[in-house]
């Protein structure tokens, strides 16, 4: 898996033979503060307009048609050279971005996204039957009986609570949520499969992840030592004060004090069977690195909200 760092807006971009993705931080979008400003969550009280218009941007430079591809990605790039323009692009400059030949993409992709609640849920769409594992497997439904908001710019439909996507089919563009959380991307090539984690604290207590790795184990056929990772940045060590919870953990993940989450999802991969070879971890501190959404740096500076960045994925056809 290679990760690309993109100038410009600020984002990495990850890319593997079948997979699209995108990991995506603050550095272009339409959110005004404190939420500036590619902020691409609706429920952190953004203006919802404001919100649509950044995912709208991001599939449309990712995961539009090679023709409208193309197009956007050279309007950015020109904007990209004109830093003072790119500052202040505004919603109506990106709008109009957004709209650059959209009467030609007749087949955009659906964006799939989740009311991420800290918990160990998956959600499974499985060509076009959605399955639901809590963490075993519940029900089984249409992908169609699922309700689409639909616009010019933005078809997406939000799956409910749950903290885990797992996809094959190309039609849609999974999307995960962190403000400090990892956001985890995991795929095999050979059977065109991705899962999207929201790994917190209490998702990583959960073992999100295993449950995820097994899902794609028995349900899809992947074997984990062909499973390939990727951990977004997210709070580390050197920031993660953890208080009186510290007596939850093993000792070897705790360093005065603080948590080691990356210590901890990287065991839980290599005992789960994955390889150490395949697993790409992020060495950002989003606490640290203001290009990220941080809650813990929102908070210790008193601000009552934050945006939240992600991880885009797609499966190629």
């Amino acid at each position: 898996m290679k990760i690309l760092d993109c100038d410009g807006d600020i984002c990495a971009v990850l890319s593997d033979r079948g997979l699209e993705s995108t990991l995506e931080s603050s550095g272009f979008g339409v959110s005004k503060t404190p939420f500036d400003r590619l902020n691409i969550a609706y429920h952190v009280g953004d203006n919802p307009q404001d919100v649509a218009q950044n995912r709208a941007l991001i599939l449309q430079k990712y995961f539009a048609d090679s023709k409208d591809s193309g197009i956007i990605e050279s309007s950015l790039q020109d904007l990209k050279k004109d830093s003072k323009k790119l500052q202040n692009l505004d919603s109506k400059d990106s709008k109009n971005l957004v709209n650059l030949d959209s009467k030609n993409n007749k087949n955009k992709k659906t964006l799939l996204y989740l009311r991420q609640i800290h918990s160990n849920h998956i959600i499974a769409i499985r060509q076009n039957e959605a399955r639901f594992y809590t963490p075993n497997l519940i029900k089984t439904q249409s992908i169609e009986s699922f309700k689409s908001e639909k616009t010019q710019d933005l078809n997406e439909i939000n799956l409910g609570e749950f903290d885990g996507l797992i996809c094959d089919n190309p039609a849609f563009v999974g999307l995960i949520m962190v403000a400090d959380c990892n956001a985890i991307l995991l795929y095999n090539s050979n059977k065109k499969v991705f899962a999207l984690l929201h790994a917190g604290r209490l998702g990583v207590q959960k073992k999100i992840l295993s449950n995820a790795i097994k899902i794609l184990q028995d349900d899809f056929g992947v074997n984990a030592r062909d499973l390939k990772a990727f951990i977004s940045p997210s709070i580390r060590q050197c920031c993660y004060e953890i208080g009186d919870l510290k007596s939850e953990f093993e000792p070897r993940y705790i360093r005065d004090n603080r948590l080691d989450m990356i210590a901890m999802l990287r065991d839980e991969m290599q005992e789960n069977g994955m390889l150490e070879s395949n697993i790409d971890i992020s060495p950002i501190c989003t606490c640290c690195d203001t290009r990220y959404f941080s809650h813990r740096r929102a908070s210790l500076q008193n601000e009552k909200s934050t945006g939240r960045f992600g991880i885009f994925a797609s499966v190629r056809i």
